[in-house]
């Protein structure tokens, strides 16, 4: 699963230009029923017995859009809360690379001599370094943590009828949730990233490494209903239930669907939105084995 991991985390993935992984995921499920809506996002479906369940998971990663561009110098807008420190080395989907400074009037991109066109979509150049044992840092780890998660659990087998749903476009905000036309599902489960903040000096701390999976009792952007918390955790898999300050995808399909009954759970990540995010491989296995726990129970 580690390697899964770190294969995936190698691949860029802006977004807007997620083919690169789309491809990968295709790849890893050439054997099952899979579709890509107009979006671009995939779609796999896995029959089995019941009402359908769906598991979300966002394909995307943050990133920079160039908003001007002159002689090789590019002023960008970044997606989401990603803040990007001077030095850092970025790769647009054309491989074409660059180096994020800034002057008086801002942050920009340097590609050399190298033009790149407005609206081009850049990310840091991916990367993971293990840290001892289960633990391992990157550019959006927790997005390719929880992306592991959903896919080798795809991989299994399990008996329920199930859609896994791996989402383009969430980072920009322009996700749609019209797959759910094509589905008959009365269960979603959104897997995110919840932040992690077992710091040595925190007095409060509400999510650790290793610990287990997260239950998002909410987010900012969706409330999780009280039955399948209550489902989750009584399932022989270790849990910790969290109110997450994060924007969660899950709500999006939520609103869009007249309140389809709904779950978040999250990889804890340390430095949640940062060029080095961490994880724990205990929690992605563990969130892995909630995911089948539930579609085979």
């Amino acid at each position: 699963m580690k390697d899964m991991l770190k294969k995936l985390a190698a691949i860029p993935s802006p977004s807007g230009t997620e083919d690169a992984m789309r491809n990968t995921l295709q790849a890893y499920l050439k054997d099952l029923d899979t579709t890509i809506d107009a979006h671009g996002s995939l779609i796999v479906h896995k029959k089995g017995e019941g009402e359908g369940i769906v598991v979300l998971a966002a394909m995307d990663t943050p990133s920079l859009f160039v908003t001007a561009a002159d002689k090789g110098f590019s002023r960008f807008s970044p997606t989401d809360e990603l803040t990007v420190p001077d030095g850092t080395i970025v790769q647009f989907t054309d491989g074409i690379v660059g180096v994020v400074s800034k002057d008086d009037a801002g942050q920009f991109i340097d590609t050399g001599d190298v033009p790149v066109p407005i609206g081009a979509g850049a990310a840091p150049l991916p990367s993971v370094w293990e840290i001892g044992a289960t633990r391992l840092c990157g550019f959006a780890l927790g997005n390719y943590a929880a992306l592991t998660a959903c896919l080798s659990a795809a991989l299994e087998k399990t008996t329920k009828d199930v859609y896994y749903v791996f989402a383009a476009k969430t980072c920009i905000r322009q996700f749609s949730p019209a797959f759910m036309q094509k589905v008959k599902a009365n269960l979603l489960i959104s897997v995110e990233v919840s932040a992690a903040n077992d710091y040595p000096e925190e007095k409060a701390v509400f999510l650790s490494l290793g610990q287990g999976t997260s239950l998002r009792i909410k987010d900012k952007n969706m409330l999780s209903a009280p039955d399948a918390i209550a489902y989750l955790s009584a399932l022989p898999v270790s849990t910790v239930r969290e109110v997450s300050m994060r924007r969660g995808i899950g709500g999006t399909v939520q609103k869009a669907f007249g309140g389809i009954k709904s779950v978040g759970i999250g990889i804890p990540t340390r430095y949640a939105d940062t060029l080095g995010e961490m994880v724990d491989m205990k929690d992605i296995e563990n969130t892995k084995n909630l995911l089948l726990a539930c579609l085979s129970n």
